[in-house]
C-alpha cells in the first residue's frame, strides 16, 4: 500500500471565507471559473463566515434544478460559477453557466424547477 495515502476522500472539510453553505446545499470552492474548482453538497453547515463544512465530492443527492427545457439521463447539470469571489450554496442548471456539477439520473420532462436524482462529477480543466 502507498505509504503517502491518506483517506478515502469520501468526505473533505472545506474552511469557507464567505458564509458556508447549509446541510444539503450544493456548493462549489473555487475563485472564478478559469480557476478550477471543486463541487460537492454540504453535509453539515450553519451558513457563517468562516465556518469549515464536511462535503462530499461524490455519490448520488436528490437536487433542485432549474431545466430550460427537458433534460434526459445523462446529460449535464451545471453550477452557476461567477468570474471573481469564493461561491459556496450555488444554482444547479441545465444551461452551461459555471462548471459541471453532475449528471441527471432521472429524465425532466419540461422546464421549470424540480428535484432530481444527480451524480456529482468533479469539474476537469485543462
Amino acid at each position: 500500500m502507498a505509504t503517502n495515502f491518506k483517506y478515502e476522500g469520501k468526505t473533505i472539510q472545506i474552511t469557507w471565507g464567505t458564509t458556508s453553505p447549509s446541510a444539503n446545499d450544493p456548493c462549489v470552492k473555487t475563485q472564478g471559473k478559469a480557476k478550477g474548482a471543486l463541487i460537492g453538497v454540504a453535509l453539515n453547515g450553519m451558513a457563517s463566515a468562516g465556518e469549515s463544512v464536511d462535503v462530499a465530492p461524490q455519490g448520488v443527492f436528490d437536487l433542485s434544478i432549474v431545466a430550460s427545457a427537458a433534460m434526459d439521463v445523462g446529460d449535464f447539470v451545471f453550477a452557476s460559477v461567477p468570474n471573481t469571489n469564493e461561491i459556496c450554496t450555488t444554482t444547479l442548471s441545465s444551461i452551461n453557466s459555471g462548471v459541471i456539477f453532475g449528471q441527471l439520473l432521472q429524465p425532466i420532462t419540461a422546464s421549470g424547477t424540480i428535484t432530481r436524482e444527480v451524480r456529482l462529477l468533479q469539474p476537469s480543466h485543462l
